[in-house]
């Protein structure tokens, strides 16, 4: 990261950036130029999609930086679409810059922060493991009576739990939610408080003899405290990269203010809305990413004459919706997608859209009911079974999503599109 005086004056070469900027973009925060920034270099570098720094720019412009980041322990990202959107917690999945790390970052729209923590607290208990006891099982075994201990001692897990083992002290492990930050976090029995910290107050006493001061332990009777080691800045997000993408930032670190001016309008401009003939910088993207697939689906056929009635609704909350061939009727099976990995070609007949190879699209059944993910297909799997590949290039191309008279509001995520109110 940036040592203290070198980030207040990136700070304040930004502010004074963003006076140039696009209108639309100057109501981020500093911190939020900073993510934007970041991004649009990554972009460049290669290391992110265009259609990533989309997704999160527009997220950050909708919620007007009314959100917050969160470090989450790695997921199914079909899961997590399907249960964010069941409780309508309005999100974007941020780039995952290491991913060897087992984590990723979402932003969340802070007016569903309430609903987003009950969720984050079910996922973490979940992901406890025991000491050896699961977090269920010490729950139910002290009726409820435990507390939440911070030690700071990270990378020194298996010192701390041989000795509760030793001492008979019941606990489960917390996952780290802020790896780096020196501490880790264990739930154990009331009933063994005490003794968890009469062997802190030895264990300390033993490393100033030997000359190292350590902080003290912190105990607290909820989850708060723990759950809030998980929220991170944006600078703390960038700051979980991996060394081949912080190598890839520091070429830009020592940019004079007007190049770094220069640098953020020049990236935001490119994304502008305006719709361009012959084939667009969006579908070239697409075109180009080895990560998507670009199926061809006939207007008439697949999208005229369905019998589903949720398009218009879907339709104005960002999301494409097609038959999937050879099912019809009661039987009818309706695939949903962003609008924006959608083209218009062939004067409008058909459609041209871009799936991603190892994702499950959600896929709707004719009582607007969501399929399994189980018994999903991925955009691979439907490109090759159910859709015929698009190998052409058609002379024309229009991105169906700039065409659509939508709110200026609308929360586009990189799997799940969600509006904010």
């Amino acid at each position: 990261m940036y040592e203290q005086d070198e980030m207040r004056q990136v700070i304040m070469n930004i502010k004074d950036a963003a006076r140039y900027m696009d209108p639309a973009y100057r109501i981020f925060t500093a911190a939020g130029i900073v993510l934007v920034q970041f991004l649009a270099r990554m972009m460049k570098e290669h290391k992110i999609s265009r259609s990533q720094f989309k997704d999160i720019s527009a997220f950050m412009k909708a919620t007007e930086g009314k959100y917050d980041i969160i470090n989450l322990p790695e997921m199914d990202m079909e899961q997590l679409q399907e249960e964010m959107q069941s409780l309508g917690i309005r999100y974007a999945v941020l780039p995952d810059l290491n991913k060897d790390d087992g984590y990723i970052q979402i932003a969340v729209y802070q007016p569903d922060k309430g609903k987003f923590q009950a969720w984050y607290e079910r996922r973490l208990m979940g992901l406890m493991k025991g000491g050896e006891k699961e977090q269920r099982l010490l729950r139910n075994l002290t009726n409820g009576n435990t507390s939440v201990i911070s030690i700071p001692l990270e990378g020194k897990e298996e010192l701390v739990e041989n000795d509760f083992l030793m001492l008979g002290i019941n606990y489960a492990k917390l996952p780290d939610l802020n790896v780096g930050d020196g501490d880790i976090q264990y739930m154990i029995a009331n009933s063994d408080l005490k003794k968890a910290e009469h062997w802190y107050s030895l264990f300390k006493a033993d490393m100033l003899k030997g000359g190292e001061e350590v902080k003290d332990m912190t105990v607290s009777d909820t989850l708060d405290a723990y759950i809030r080691t998980g929220n991170m800045t944006g600078e703390g997000y960038i700051d979980t990269a991996s060394e081949d993408i912080k190598k890839a930032n520091e070429r830009y670190e020592n940019a004079g203010q007007s190049s770094l001016q220069q640098e953020i309008t020049n990236v935001l401009h490119r994304n502008g809305n305006h719709i361009k003939s012959g084939s667009t910088p969006e579908y070239e993207e697409y075109m180009q990413d080895p990560d998507y697939v670009m199926v061809s689906i006939n207007k008439e056929a697949l999208v005229d004459k369905m019998t589903f009635r949720g398009r218009e609704e879907l339709l104005q909350e960002g999301y494409f919706t097609c038959r999937l061939p050879g099912t019809w009727g009661g039987n009818e099976q309706i695939m949903s997608i962003p609008a924006d990995r959608v083209f218009l070609a062939d004067g409008g007949k058909t459609y041209l859209a871009f799936l991603q190879k190892d994702r499950r699209p959600l896929v709707y059944n004719a009582d607007k009911s969501i399929v399994s993910v189980l018994n999903r297909r991925t955009g691979g799997e439907l490109a090759k079974e159910v859709f015929a590949e698009a190998g052409r290039k058609p002379g024309s191309v229009k991105p169906l999503d700039k065409t659509l008279e939508r709110a200026e509001m609308a929360v586009r995520a990189p799997v799940n599109p969600l509006k904010v109110r």
